[in-house]
C-alpha cells in the first residue's frame, strides 16, 4: 500500500516531482499493480526518481538498462547506475558491481575491484556475496 492513496493521486505526486512517489509508480507499472503494465512507463518513473536522487531507483534504472527493459539493453548505463548505488551503501548495487567487475560488463574486468565490492556487501553477512568471493578466489 503506497502512502498516495489511489493511483491518481500517486500519479499527480510523481508528475509533481515527488521522487518517491516516482520510485513507487516505477514499481506500479513494472509489477502492473493498479496500472496497465509497461516496461516503458516504469523505466520512464524509476529514471526520473533516480535523476532526482532517489537511491534506490538507481538499482532499478540500472536492472531496465542491463535487461533492456523499458529501454535499449546498456552494460556500461547498467554499470553506472549500480556504481551511484553501490557507493552509495547498497548492498545488492555491491553484488552486481561485484559481478560486472568480475565478468567485464560495463567495465574492464578486475578481479580486485569485484572482491573489493562483494565485500562490502559481505561485510552484512550476505551469503551470495560470501560465495562470489570463494569462486574468485578460486580463479586467482
Amino acid at each position: 500500500m503506497n502512502i498516495y492513496g489511489s493511483s491518481t493521486e500517486l500519479k499527480q505526486a510523481a508528475e509533481g516531482g515527488d521522487v518517491q512517489a516516482q520510485l513507487e509508480l516505477g514499481n506500479a507499472y513494472r509489477s502492473g499493480k493498479s496500472v496497465e503494465p509497461s516496461d516503458e512507463l516504469a523505466f520512464k518513473w524509476f529514471k526520473a526518481a533516480a535523476d532526482g536522487g532517489n537511491e534506490k531507483a538507481y538499482v532499478e534504472v540500472a536492472l531496465c538498462y542491463m535487461y533492456g527493459k523499458g529501454t535499449q539493453q546498456d552494460s556500461d548505463s547498467a554499470m553506472k547506475y549500480f556504481l551511484t548505488a553501490a557507493d552509495g551503501g547498497d548492498e545488492r548495487a555491491q553484488i552486481y558491481v561485484g559481478i560486472n567487475y568480475a565478468d567485464g560488463k560495463g567495465v574492464e574486468r578486475n578481479l580486485d575491484k569485484a572482491k573489493e565490492y562483494l565485500e562490502k556487501a559481505a561485510k552484512s553477512g550476505d551469503a551470495f556475496a560470501l560465495k562470489l568471493i570463494e569462486e574468485i578466489n578460486k580463479t586467482v
